[in-house]
């Protein structure tokens, strides 16, 4: 590593421009399936070996694609699948919109430039291999040479990494971190980009073997040493290789068995990641870390676990079921049948700090953070016991000791998550529920790139003050999934049926979240908490499902949310100050024969529709003291269609507010009643179909804000009423006097 100042950067593209042409024009070499010329504002085409890429074209690789281009002066690009990159005219840069490339720069040529939007790496004479994903993180891998890399923002301070370096860093990171080291032997065998049945030896071939052979001698001199960890593919995920998790099960210590007293640790590594030295006797403390200062010294105090605990969620292998008798204790650790074992066997958890592990992706994932929500209600609760597998079920009761670790706990897979009373795996005891035991606060249930799904045969219950639940399932094909049996006929506004079926969420006590990257489906299913938050980057359907809930009910999607087939949205009991609060950004919002009570119900889409009813009078009902729906300007149509919004009894509702500002306005249609003391319709349109009737309790009270009022016109459209059917007089007014919503 070396760090040197603003000169010596110029020095270094000084020396660029000196030797070899621009990087104007490449020929493609191999072309492996979906590969596509951009031109600047053209179609894209497909490209064929010969093709030339020169100017502003960019080029771009689908699915398990690849592609090979050579520049005039023997430079060497290859780039992956899902990858974008194009060249620039202006020096010798080419520029990696996203994915990943491999980029060979002949000795004696003086060099050329990678750029993507974060930083820039200057390769000379050098073999390099690059990924980038806009959203995450930038990874550099030197073959052989070196390379100089500095952020865009701070071109004034390069890190220098060599042969065998691998650089990891977020997009938006102020600071260039310390490389690591990259298996150099392991990554020719396994790289697409490097598959000899795919493409030519690479140049520079002299340079790659001597790289090879000095890591051969660093290995040998036990200066550098084989760890249990690999990133395999793209991002950062750390996983253990095959041969460890092999290890782990043959070498299992039961959990409850308390651990010996460890030796030391060791001192810190020297220069070049040298390991550091052994820990002490007396159960032997774990390996000094790698470090940057010299030394290999052994370390003599007091260790309480030899139980070595990584700095990120180690992946326990296969599927974890954590069925009835599992246990957990957060100090950390868990037992629990394990496919792969095809036994119960004690995995290794981790513990969390929001405070100094960074957002929850990154720690978990290597991702970039999804839902900032998320984040802030796993920071309010402090640390947390960690678990993270291929994929979970969890399928009865499950013991947690957190008194020798954090009482909140996080329970995480890459793929699906499933709560069920059944599993595909023979002889795992299970059961129907889940009680959270008083021991634990908090509860996450996560997925990288799965769903969480609850079966309609599970039931997960809270049994102590303020338990708090969370659902987060961010990948973009993630949905979370809550099903239950169905409850019967719907009963009307007299309040929510009667259900003896166990299954579903009850949380009396606690708030229940969900966080969707996709779908969040709830299909005849029972979700009571104090405060309930659904938030979906796509859709949120609710089907035949009663949520109850004490204080807050807030439902956000980046589409639709679908509201139908009595559904229940309720307080938990008549005292209960309930809001509930539905967003839609890009789709409608849609009521259909379901039943809505709180204190305030409150509806608003910004680029789609309101829409209220059923074919059916009295079907739907939004019954609360203030009702407000508002379609922003850019949406469409506010329509209200055989409701009943607003209650007579035991109190009035105090206020109606029915904003249509988008293009269709607002329109009623069928049989529709609106009880409160008082009304503010606005819309540039406001329309009652031919036949339709708005009763209202308190006609002298209602106003409506509008350029063109189709209403009360003789026959031509429907009518105002009052609660008799009898056609009354409301106020109205030009749409520019609305009131502020």
């Amino acid at each position: 590593m070396k760090t040197s100042f603003r000169f010596a950067v110029a020095l270094a593209w000084m020396a660029v421009s000196a030797h070899g042409a621009s990087l104007k024009k490449a020929e493609f070499t191999r072309v492996i399936n979906d590969v596509r010329l951009l031109p600047s504002q053209q179609q894209p085409v497909p490209a064929k070996i010969g093709d030339t890429v020169s100017g502003q074209t960019a080029v771009s690789t689908g699915v398990a694609s690849r592609a090979e281009l050579r520049f005039p002066d023997k430079t060497l690009t290859r780039i992956g699948s899902n990858s974008v990159f194009k060249l620039d005219q202006a020096d010798r840069t080419v520029n990696l919109e996203k994915g990943v490339m491999l980029l060979q720069v002949p000795k004696q040529l003086g060099g050329a430039k990678v750029r993507t939007a974060a930083v820039t790496a200057a390769v000379t004479g050098t073999t390099v291999m690059f990924e980038y994903d806009p959203n995450g993180t930038i990874k550099i891998i030197v073959l052989e040479g070196e390379v100089d890399v500095y952020l865009n923002d701070q071109p004034g301070v390069v890190r220098t990494l060599v042969a065998g370096d691998i650089l990891i860093m977020n997009v938006n990171d102020k600071t260039i971190p310390l490389p690591g080291k990259v298996d150099l032997e392991l990554l020719k065998k396994t790289s697409k980009l490097m598959d000899p049945t795919e493409f030519d030896p690479l140049g520079n071939q002299k340079h790659l073997a001597d790289a090879l052979q000095e890591q051969d001698r660093l290995k040998n001199n036990g200066e550098l040493l084989k760890t249990a960890f690999e990133i395999v593919g793209r991002g950062t995920q750390v996983t253990l290789t095959t041969e460890a998790r092999q290890e782990i099960f043959k070498n299992i210590v039961l959990a409850d068995r308390a651990p010996p007293s460890g030796g030391g640790g060791g001192g810190p590594g020297g220069n070049n990641n040298a390991p550091g030295g052994n820990g002490g006797p007396d159960g032997g403390g774990p390996r000094g870390p790698i470090g940057n200062t010299n030394g290999n010294g052994n370390g003599n105090g007091p260790l309480q676990n030899n139980t070595f605990v990584p700095a990120r969620p180690i992946l326990n292998p296969g599927t974890t079921v954590f069925g009835a008798g599992s246990t957990i204790v957060t100090n950390p650790h868990a037992t629990a049948f394990n496919s792969i074992s095809g036994a119960v066997v004690t995995m290794q958890g981790t513990v969390y700090n929001p405070a100094t592990d960074g957002f929850f992706n990154g720690y978990m994932y290597g991702d970039a953070p999804v839902f900032p929500e998320a984040d802030s209600f796993l920071a309010s609760r402090g640390s947390w016991f960690v678990f993270k597998g291929d994929a979970l079920f969890i399928s009865g009761n499950i013991g947690v000791n957190t008194t020798p670790g954090p009482r909140n706990v996080i329970l995480g897979a890459l793929g699906d998550v499933n709560f069920s009373a059944t599993t595909p795996f023979a002889g795992v005891a299970t059961d129907a529920t889940w009680t959270l035991p008083t021991s634990v606060d908090a509860l996450m249930i996560t997925s990288r790139d799965g769903s969480i799904t609850m079966d309609p045969s599970f039931a997960l219950f809270g049994s102590g003050a303020f338990q708090d639940v969370a659902f987060y399932a961010y990948g973009s094909r993630s949905d979370v999934n809550i099903y239950g049996p169905s409850f019967g006929p719907f009963v009307g506004p007299e309040g929510p049926p009667e259900y003896t079926a166990p299954s579903g969420i009850h949380l009396p006590q606690g708030d229940f979240k969900a966080y969707a990257g996709r779908d969040i489906v709830a299909d005849a299913a029972v979700i009571e908490a104090r405060d309930v938050r659904l938030n979906a980057r796509r859709d949120v359907k609710i089907n035949s499902t009663t949520i109850s809930a004490k204080t807050l009910l807030q439902i956000e999607a980046l589409g639709k949310i679908q509201i139908q087939n009595s559904s229940q949205l309720v307080a938990l009991s008549g005292v209960d100050p309930l809001a509930i609060m539905l967003k839609a950004i890009n789709g409608n919002i849609e009521i259909a024969d379901s039943f809505v009570d709180g204190t305030s119900v409150e509806m608003v889409s910004g680029n789609g529709s309101v829409l209220i009813g059923s074919s059916l009078p009295g079907s739907t009902v939004i019954s609360a003291d203030i009702v407000k729906a508002h379609v922003m300007p850019t949406g469409g149509e506010l329509l209200v269609s055989n409701s009943i919004l607003g209650r007579d009894t035991p109190a009035a509702s105090s206020l109606i507010k029915l904003y249509g500002e988008g293009a269709s306005g607002v329109r009623f249609s069928g049989d529709n009643t609106l009880n409160a003391t008082a009304v503010d319709i606005a819309g540039r349109s406001v329309t009652i179909d031919a036949g339709g009737v708005v009763r209202l309790s308190h006609p002298a009270n209602t106003r409506v804000f509008s350029d063109t009022a189709n209403f009360n016109n003789g026959g031509t459209n429907g009518d105002f009423t009052n609660k008799a059917g009898v056609p009354v007089s409301v106020t109205k007014d030009i749409y520019d006097h609305k009131p502020t919503y």
